[in-house]
């Protein structure tokens, strides 16, 4: 009889949870971006413990940088025709209970100073998970609830779409442009 370490069962059931997960969404013909949708459904809203503290635990550094890199991925490609480019980059603002980013054209120079006490208290007299402060044209700051079901990629890309399609004079763009979050 053959004996596994907890270490190795647990490399064999990802391994196969990963092929399972490979075989249903290749026979539904899912695109990335539902693939995506359901990683981060299940991770933040699964029945089981460990989804639920992954979702009220403050994001870690590596979360944070992928959210941004994200929202970079999908802001990037509408102004490569233009040579203009979107950097989303982590500020720090003090507050344990949100984390700050900020969203500007060009590597523009800061503007304001980041209104940590400002965006926060909106939020919490909101309720708002993510609060939102254009600085001006080509810059705005983002307060987000740091709690990890608000730090998935899914959100990331969809807080892009939102940024294109909110009307605010952040992003230079043909009037004409339609913007979809699918």
């Amino acid at each position: 009889m053959h004996f596994v370490s907890s270490q190795e069962h647990c490399k064999l059931v990802d391994a196969t949870r990963r092929r399972f997960d490979r075989f249903v969404f290749g026979l539904y013909g899912l695109s990335n971006v539902d693939r995506e949708v359901i990683r981060d459904t299940l991770a933040t809203r699964a029945p089981y413990g460990s989804a639920h503290e992954f979702a009220a635990a403050p994001p870690t550094q590596q979360t944070v940088e992928a959210f941004a890199r994200r929202m970079e991925s999908v802001l990037h490609p509408l102004f490569a025709s233009t040579q203009d480019r979107v950097t989303v980059s982590q500020m720090t603002g003090g507050q344990t209970a949100w984390r700050f980013l900020r969203v500007s054209m060009n590597d523009m120079m800061q503007g304001p100073e980041l209104p940590t006490g400002m965006l926060t208290a909106l939020g919490d007299a909101t309720g708002a998970s993510v609060v939102r402060y254009v600085a001006s044209p080509g810059e705005v700051y983002l307060a987000i609830l740091a709690q990890g079901r608000y730090w998935t990629q899914t959100r990331a890309r969809t807080l892009a779409v939102s940024l294109l399609r909110s009307g605010e004079t952040l992003f230079p763009i043909a009037d004409d442009l339609e913007i979809s979050a699918g």
